[in-house]
């Protein structure tokens, strides 16, 4: 299979078929077992070939399922592709053990994930090339020069064109956090602890949920629990009614109920109208459900404001060992994949025209859950142990944070 990061049009139309097209002997392209099938508007989608091969082409603006079923001897994907194709892909590859290899540009947060899986630390069976243009024989040195000066654009997207840097190492919104240090294994916390739910609501898509509790002694945030389960980036019109999300947030939730209840402040108090009918806000049909929400967060009109205290509560002096003195405030269980994909992946777009004073953009389809952790920590939820018979001591706390934390 080959596979473009691209739209099809342009990744295989464009791209990718001029150069195979290019590099087929005429004598392969009259032979009797040469065939070639194209697709709308003229794009090549099955090559067959004399020897009996068969090349599949794709691109990741299909939709991801097209990807499961197929068996696969190799894979070439061109530019960045989510992680979820990758993942179809792979399961394709097992059965025949078939490689797979990749050529990009490293640009945008869609590439991030190709970092931390292959290049940060590359597994046995992985070889990676990086390569800059300065390495490339069809360009000169002039050329060079002039690409490097002419074109407007960050200096993290800069070194991506010039030296295969990954882009969105310099572009990432939260650019400390750091699985080793920020991610933890799941387990059961206190229920003495102060409990927060966090909600961005959508219209036709699910809501992107966190559940949260701090700990009283150390301030620490724990992220313990997410909703949907599943991969976040393939849900699409699969939205709920109020009283449905109700219905599973208590199930969700069962004895051990959030305290406090946050929501995206614009949308959650947001009053539509239909037909000169105003219809009642989100927050409005929660409590009518029976669940009250607080959309009330300061300083949420500023996203820069928001990922900056989630940068400052990541951040720890790395000179010295992680210690109760000298921790990240916040902590993600190991069950928030989407949450902790999301603080991998969001990054800030390169501005493209400067000169328009245009704010800087990000990466939509990280941002949901990266929301809802703004929302959480500019709420300045403070922490406090119910007074509950039975409840865990000072003592108990600290030794458990000393076990299952620190060790």
């Amino acid at each position: 299979m080959v596979l473009t990061g691209l739209a099809r049009e342009r990744g295989i139309g464009q791209v990718i078929w001029p150069c195979v097209e290019a590099l087929l002997p005429p004598t392969v392209r009259s032979n009797a077992g040469f065939k070639l099938i194209k697709g709308p508007q003229g794009v090549a989608t099955t090559l067959q070939l004399p020897n009996g091969s068969q090349w599949i082409f794709a691109s990741a603006d299909q939709d991801p399922l097209s990807f499961e079923g197929t068996r696969l001897h190799w894979a070439w994907c061109d530019e960045p592709i989510p992680p979820f194709i990758f993942n179809g892909l792979w399961r394709g590859l097992i059965v025949d053990v078939g490689p797979i290899w990749f050529t990009l540009t490293p640009l945008g947060a869609k590439a991030a994930w190709m970092y931390k899986k292959w290049v940060k630390s590359p597994p046995e069976d992985t070889f990676v090339v990086k390569v800059g243009q300065r390495e490339n024989p069809a360009l000169t040195e002039a050329a060079i020069k002039d690409f490097e000066t002419s074109g407007e654009w960050s200096e993290a997207e800069r070194r991506a064109r010039l030296y295969g840097d990954f882009e969105s190492l310099g572009n990432r919104a939260i650019h400390n956090f750091e699985l080793e240090h920020h991610v933890i294994q799941s387990r059961a916390l206190p229920k003495t602890w102060r409990q927060a739910q966090v909600v961005d609501p959508h219209h036709s898509r699910p809501p992107a949920v966190l559940w949260a509790k701090i700990d009283p002694l150390s301030g620490i945030y724990h992220i313990f629990r997410e909703y949907p389960t599943g991969d976040f980036l393939k849900m699409k019109g699969m939205g709920k009614t109020p009283t449905e999300l109700a219905i599973i947030f208590r199930n969700i939730e069962a004895d051990d109920p959030a305290a406090v209840r946050i929501c995206d402040p614009r949308f959650g108090k947001s009053e539509t109208t239909t037909h000169g009918t105003k219809n009642t806000s989100w927050v409005d049909h929660m409590a009518a459900a029976g669940l009250r929400y607080d959309a009330r967060v300061h300083g949420v009109g500023r996203i820069e404001t928001g990922e900056q205290k989630l940068v400052d509560m990541f951040r720890f002096d790395h000179n010295y060992p992680i210690s109760p003195s000298n921790t990240p405030k916040i902590l993600i269980h190991s069950c928030c994949p989407n949450l902790i994909a999301s603080l991998e992946n969001y990054g800030i777009l390169p501005e493209r025209d400067p000169t328009k004073g245009e704010p800087e953009k990000r990466s939509e389809e990280w941002k949901d859950f990266i929301d809802c952790l703004r929302y959480l920590v500019l709420y300045e939820l403070p922490a406090q142990v119910d007074e509950i018979p039975g409840s865990f001591t000072a003592e108990d706390l600290e030794q458990e944070n000393q076990g299952d934390r620190w060790s």
